[in-house]
């Protein structure tokens, strides 16, 4: 596909007209989703997929090397799909094809494109773990207070279900709070509430016991990057920080991490 791309990209109906580079993006994405994969790949995919417990739906993740660039963030640009061992529908195959062809979107391209991001250097790339499709809660937390930030600590965003957090339905609001740490341990200090979710009827969703263990879960991560990075560029432990995503289970409300990544 990348001479083919390379030659939509130079054609000149597609460079001045947006009908024309939106039609054009649409029919090279089905290109790709009905494109054949090798079969070293698919042995592979199946090879990681027999990995998990039997019946796991899989969740395959957008990654690509044009996102969390310097002055570009690019979140939200691409698409993430579920696949299931042995539904011929919603296959990994095919769930990783439609990852894939997403890169393609109409949207993801022009701001590439403003950006002046070469869109012949792009790649895609996919993050895999097990789908958590009844989740009690989901999560954002940022690893340092971005509020106050000579006072050491964290800040967590919390949705009941799978609502949004990042672009959330008009007029819902997640619940929000602060949680102080001592600098050289996991202990919490204090939670300073900012608000709570309007699905909960403005009530905590976590237990304090809770959000305690989350804390130790989110610290033990920081300590495990910044003790990476420490051995390249030294940062200030305090301004140091990752943007999380975890998940709540509904039934066991066990705490799943689902990425992390330096903020």
């Amino acid at each position: 596909f990348f001479e083919e791309i390379e030659e939509i990209i130079n054609n000149p109906d597609f460079q001045s007209d947006r009908l024309i580079r939106d039609e054009m993006l649409k029919e090279f994405r089905k290109k790709i989703k009905k494109a054949d994969m090798p079969t070293w790949m698919m042995d592979e995919l199946a090879e990681m997929h027999a990995t998990f417990p039997e019946s796991t739906s899989i969740r395959c993740r957008s990654s690509t090397n044009n996102e969390d660039l310097p002055g570009f963030n690019g979140a939200g640009l691409y698409d993430s799909k579920t696949g299931i061992l042995g539904d011929e529908k919603k296959s990994i195959e095919k769930a990783i094809k439609k990852v894939w062809a997403s890169l393609w979107n109409l949207r993801a391209f022009q701001e590439r494109e403003f950006f002046k991001i070469d869109q012949e250097s792009i790649a895609m790339g996919i993050l895999v773990h097990q789908s958590f499709p009844d989740e009690e809660i989901n999560g954002v937390c940022i690893t340092k207070n971005i509020y106050r930030p000579e006072v050491n600590g964290i800040v967590v965003n919390i949705q009941k279900g799978e609502t949004s957090i990042v672009l959330p339905p008009s007029g819902v609001t997640s619940e929000q709070f602060i949680v102080k740490q001592n600098i050289n341990s996991e202990e919490a200090i204090e939670i300073e509430n900012i608000s709570y979710s309007s699905l909960n009827d403005n009530k905590a969703l976590l237990s304090v016991k809770e959000i305690e263990k989350l804390n130790k879960i989110l610290f033990a991560i920081k300590m495990h990057f910044y003790s990476i990075q420490n051995s390249v560029t030294k940062p200030d432990f305090v301004d140091f920080a990752l943007d999380i995503e975890f998940k709540i289970e509904k039934k066991t409300r066990k705490i799943i991490v689902k990425q992390a990544r330096i903020y």
